[in-house]
């Protein structure tokens, strides 16, 4: 590795450099010493791809890829940062850094989703039937035909636009209905502000990226303030993915038990660190970074 980018005038000053340095010490200054030749730099653009595909029976989601150098800093530096903002749900308090990775380019995209100029073109379209979220036992399906599990059926229906479709005994359409808010716009601004704008799982309190969850399921139950919390996406995902529950009390507070309803008693561990009150701005700044890099 030395004799990569050594020569006769500095061979005796970096014999005694090397001596003191790891193996992998040296092939990195070797790396940085030597010019990336302009072929490489080309070549790297040219095999830039990002590919994936749905696992057998549609229940997991595989990609890969390759990225030139620079745009590959800004990737990782972008997921990086995001992680140190994501919550840690209690059913992963071990969980893998792979796996706080994936969570983290899954919230990137969030949001930039979220900030889309078209929210109908950025809009996950999901169809289903009342049978299907009333009794929870059917799959849903994406727009393009791939099926959904009905916990995220129920996690899509807890907040979000629906727009009904009416068929009769031929399944022929007869109504369509303009898309609503399930939580109307008023009623997610009475929410957030009792809630204080963060998410209610205890020592969360994330702002970034909150979903109104109904605590007895759509439409069974209500879309009234007594039935509403806010939750981060990822405590969203406890309950209806996890089987996690959530109860309200008289005065607005929530209390959360583990599937087996065995009440849940956080510990004293303060929010995960970045959970600072402007996460909104903070994403979005991540994001105008990205794209003026």
């Amino acid at each position: 590795e030395l004799a990569r980018f050594a020569t006769r005038a500095t061979e005796k000053k970096l014999l005694s450099w090397a001596k003191r340095t790891s193996p992998a010490g040296i092939r990195a200054r070797a790396d940085q010493e030597l010019r990336i030749p302009r072929e490489d730099v080309e070549q790297a653009e040219k095999w830039r791809l990002l590919e994936w595909e749905w696992a057998e029976g549609n229940t997991g989601f595989s990609f890969w890829g390759s990225l030139p150098d620079d745009e590959a800093g800004l990737f990782v530096t972008g997921i990086e940062r995001m992680m140190e903002r994501l919550a840690v749900t209690p059913e992963e308090g071990g969980s893998t850094r792979e796996m706080r990775r994936a969570d983290a380019l899954v919230a990137l995209i969030s949001a930039s989703i979220a900030n889309d100029p078209d929210p109908d073109k950025a809009t996950l379209v999901v169809h289903t039937t009342i049978d299907g979220i009333l009794e929870g036992d059917s799959n849903g399906v994406l727009h393009g035909g791939l099926p959904i599990p009905p916990e995220a059926v129920a996690l899509a229906a807890c907040d979000a636009r629906v727009q009904t479709v009416l068929h009769d005994e031929n399944d022929n359409i007869f109504h369509v209905s303009s898309p609503s808010y399930v939580v109307p716009k008023w009623l997610r601004r009475q929410v957030e502000h009792r809630d204080g704008y963060r998410c209610t799982f205890p020592n969360c309190g994330r702002k970034g990226f909150t979903e109104v969850h109904h605590i007895v399921s759509w439409p069974r139950g209500i879309t009234e303030l007594s039935n509403l919390t806010l939750l981060c996406h990822f405590h969203h995902r406890l309950v209806h993915i996890h089987g996690w529950h959530v109860q309200m009390t008289e005065g607005g507070l929530t209390r959360w038990f583990r599937p087996n309803w065995t009440p849940y008693q956080p510990g004293a561990s303060p929010p995960p660190r970045g959970y600072a009150d402007n996460q909104d701005h903070h994403v979005d700044q991540l994001l105008a970074e990205g794209s003026g890099a």
